[in-house]
């Protein structure tokens, strides 16, 4: 222990906790990250729910005086999305639709693979 009034400052004791609370957060997204399970987890829950529609489109047909003639609505899986930007070309709708169930699926498979990466526990004593 260094004397009163010295230079010297007195040793950080080691404690149980890291230093910075988000190391240990950083530490795990990239343990869990750098995992090939991870993704192909993330792959099987995208072909798990590529049938779920996520895009409706509403068509209405209107006469010359103003009122509806016919009205429809077509609903579009994440598949057929991906298969209208294939072979019909680009279209935000379904760009945006195809990116929204890829960041679904990606949140999903992050949070339950975070939640089952073990963290750092205290040392038993």
């Amino acid at each position: 222990m260094p004397e009163p009034g010295s230079d010297v400052p007195p040793a950080a004791e080691p404690s149980g906790a890291p230093t910075e609370p988000r190391a240990g957060w950083a530490r795990r997204l990239a343990i869990v990250l750098a995992r090939p399970a991870f993704w192909i987890n993330w792959v099987v829950i995208l072909l798990a729910t590529c049938w779920i529609p996520l895009l409706r489109v509403k068509a209405v047909m209107e006469g010359p005086d103003g009122k509806v003639v016919s009205e429809s609505v077509v609903s579009y899986a994440p598949w057929q999305s991906l298969r209208v930007l294939l072979t019909a070309g680009w279209s935000w709708m379904h760009a945006r639709s195809l990116a929204m169930h890829a960041g679904i699926a990606f949140a999903v498979a992050l949070i339950v693979w975070l939640a089952l990466q073990p963290g750092r526990r205290p040392p038993n004593p």
